[in-house]
């Protein structure tokens, strides 16, 4: 079976930091001990176009991946010497297991997307005020 995605998400806001440091993470889903060889991973990360309803189809027909990484585990830490994410934009990301033996969907996983900005700052609600009497003295 492909993994399972884990961190982040599916559409998750990710909040904006100096420096970035983002944590992907999967869980596979292949039985240990078998006889599959070297397990290793490929970490994509795209860019979605603004307005894009259907990563999935996105990424199928035309997507450009705005990042690929290989690794041999299962989590991976996008910090500050990675391509810099850009405020505001949404991001999808997928993972493909690779080994000596196959995998459904050719091992590739689901799609999860995220929204690489500021979290929504709320208007306070339920403020109350009071005045206190004060007392004005002339001299």
């Amino acid at each position: 079976l492909p993994p399972l995605l884990n961190m982040p998400g599916q559409g998750s806001i990710l909040p904006i930091s100096q420096p970035q440091n983002l944590l992907f993470s999967w869980t596979p889903r292949h039985i240990p001990g078998t006889s599959l060889g070297l397990v290793s991973y490929t970490l994509t990360l795209y860019e979605l176009p603004d307005g894009t309803e259907d990563p999935q189809d996105y990424l199928l027909n035309s997507g450009m991946p705005y990042r690929i990484i290989e690794t041999t585990q299962t989590s991976y830490s996008y910090g500050p010497a990675e391509m810099p994410l850009n405020a505001g934009k949404k991001y999808a990301w997928q993972v493909r297991v690779q080994a000596d033996a196959g995998f459904e969907n050719q091992g590739y996983s689901t799609i999860n997307t995220f929204r690489y900005r500021q979290p929504p700052c709320h208007t306070p609600t339920e403020l109350t005020a009071q005045i206190e009497e004060s007392s004005v003295w002339f001299n």
